[in-house]
């Protein structure tokens, strides 16, 4: 079976490892890392948007289950060959709960409107979140970075992922960018850039 052809989602009603199947609120992956918490290994759809709706709502039914095909590819079948573990939902969802209400009031429905100029609009509304809120828990301890330049990289990285997973939504019959909204930068780098400023003496 090819990577494309097996980054697909499974058929309704197919069943995951931990019992769960794909159209439930809640994915839920093997715990791998002895005592890490059960949600750093699960993915919560059910994220609260502007409007009081939930991304599980019938009206988001399309960007939810684009998203779904998302981490599905980065999980079975991802262009580097490297598939991640369950404990990649921890970093995933917490940019996730960021992402997509944003994507939502904004008028962005689709995958492929995150591009660069969307790209540039999501990079203030994280400045504005880091300045609120640094103490977000993730799967791992923060690297050499700090805990804001990796936190910044999640969000970073995440917004990349539908360009990154193109070929594998494309056979989806899922859009999705056209243009890599990183100018081919990775998401650590510029998140230090952007800390470096943040933080820079005037």
């Amino acid at each position: 079976m090819s990577k494309v052809q097996s980054a697909r989602a499974p058929i309704s009603g197919t069943r995951f490892e931990e019992g769960g199947v794909w159209e439930d609120e809640v994915w839920r992956f093997p715990v791998t890392t002895p005592g890490a918490k059960r949600s750093l290994f699960s993915m919560n759809w059910a994220i609260p948007l502007a409007d009081g709706k939930m991304l599980t709502d019938l009206d988001y039914a399309e960007v939810l289950h684009a998203w779904k095909q998302v981490l599905w590819a980065m999980l079975t079948a991802p262009p580097d060959g490297h598939p991640r573990k369950g404990s990649f939902c921890g970093r995933f969802g917490t940019s996730l709960r960021l992402l997509a209400p944003w994507m939502i009031s904004s008028h962005r429905l689709d995958l492929a409107s995150l591009d660069r100029s969307a790209f540039s609009e999501f990079v203030e509304l994280g400045r504005i979140k880091l300045a609120e809120d640094e103490d977000l828990e993730f799967d791992e301890a923060p690297g050499e970075g700090g805990a804001t330049v990796d936190t910044f990289s999640s969000y970073l990285s995440v917004f990349s992922l539908p360009y990154f997973v193109r070929n594998e939504l494309a056979a989806a019959g899922i859009t999705h960018p056209s243009e890599d909204p990183l100018s081919g930068r990775s998401a650590l780098d510029i998140a230090r850039d952007l800390c470096k400023k943040e933080t820079s003496p005037t």
